[in-house]
This record gives structure tokens, sequence and C-alpha cells, in this order.
């Protein structure tokens, strides 16, 4: 703003003056993240829902991220980019959860919790005798996993990751004898390392590494 002042004496004379008043905008405050408390599950629940807040006291949140810090591999996230979303697929563990929040001036605010995956209490009587062998190892294209269970009727859980992570397959059954037999196709997979992780119904979960080559 400029600002002009005149001044006249009693004979008619005048004089100016200015003055030059800057007004700058406020500082944009940062916004706040809040990702909730610490959550605890049991196995064979694999599953839980994230719920975060973000709020800002002179704009708008735009943006909202979930992000996996440390924890076992092979989770999913359903909706990253949103508020509220459901994570899948976790393993026995702790998972350090990451959350962020973007206001429409581009301030970020970030927030974390815990979960904690824990593997159901088994009493005395109970002796876990799952177990499960892959061969061959490497392998081109037919993996079989050899599969021992402790009951007959046992609903198995097979995954497969690579080594950032990232789930490339899943399977789901119910076993009809103590010994089976999987088939896992792995022709159309990259070269490369992977994760093979069984989870059992009663919450067990034993993974073993393979490596594919050739082929693809």
């Amino acid at each position: 703003y400029q600002f002009q002042l005149t001044v006249t004496d009693n004979n008619g004379a005048t004089a100016k003056d200015t003055i030059l008043i800057t007004v700058n905008a406020a500082a944009n405050i940062a916004p706040v993240a809040i990702a909730g408390t610490d959550l605890n599950i049991v196995l064979p629940t694999n599953n839980i829902i994230l719920k975060g807040t973000g709020s800002d006291a002179d704009g708008t949140i735009v943006t909202y991220k979930w992000k996996v810090i440390n924890g076992p591999i092979g989770y999913l996230i359903n909706s990253p980019d949103s508020s509220q979303t459901k994570i899948d697929n976790l393993f026995q563990g702790v998972y350090n959860i990451e959350f962020t929040v973007i206001d429409n001036k581009g301030a970020i605010a970030k927030d974390t919790l815990n979960i904690t995956v824990s593997s159901p209490r088994l009493s005395n009587n109970n002796f876990i005798s799952n177990d499960f062998k892959v061969y061959p190892n490497p392998v081109m294209d037919l993996a079989t996993l050899n599969i021992s269970t402790t009951n007959k009727n046992t609903k198995l859980y097979v995954s497969v990751v690579d080594i950032s992570g990232r789930l490339v397959k899943s399977n789901e059954f119910v076993t009809i004898s103590n010994n089976t037999l999987f088939k896992l196709d792995m022709s159309n997979f990259s070269n490369g390392y992977y994760v093979i992780t069984l989870r059992f119904d009663d919450g067990q979960m034993i993974s073993s590494k393979i490596l594919k080559y050739g082929g693809k």
C-alpha cells in the first residue's frame, strides 16, 4: 500500500510525502498427522483396518499415504493413498507403519504406529509338526512343495513374494491327508530369489527361499 500525505500552509503552499506499507502473507502452518494407537492381533487373523486422520489449521489436507517402514514381507496395503485402509496378509512379527499427510501448500506431517502380530497360545498338549520342503531349488518352471500337516484337513495359505516384498502369487486350499504335494508354477516368474511362505490354519507360518532361473 502507498499512502501520500499533503500539507498546505496559510499562504497556499503545499508539500507532499509518501510511505509504502508491505503486508506479507502469513507463514503456512504445518498440518498434523495422527496414525492412531498401536494395534495387536493374533493369528490366524491376518488383517486389520488402519484409521488415520489429518488436519490443517490454515488449509486442507490433499494427500494421504500409508507405508510400512519395517516388518515381515508379504503384506498388502489395499488403499495406501486413503486416510483409512485395510492391510492384509500379515505374518507373525512387528510392523512399523508410517502415516503421512500433505496440505494444500505442500507442508508435510508424519506419524507412526506399530502392529504386533502374535501366534496363538498353544496348550502343553499341542505339538506342532507342520512343515514343508520345496524342490528343485533352483527351479526353472515347476516347484514342488512337500507339505506335512498335523491334521488331515488343514487349511493352507501359500504366498510367494519377491525380494522387494511384493506379493506375486497366492493360493488357498484344504489338504486331504497328512502329506500333500503342491505344484507351484513359476515358469512366468522373472529370474531371481523368492520367498515362499505357508500359513497353516493354527496360525503357524513357515518360509523358504527359492531361486528361479532360466526361461523368462
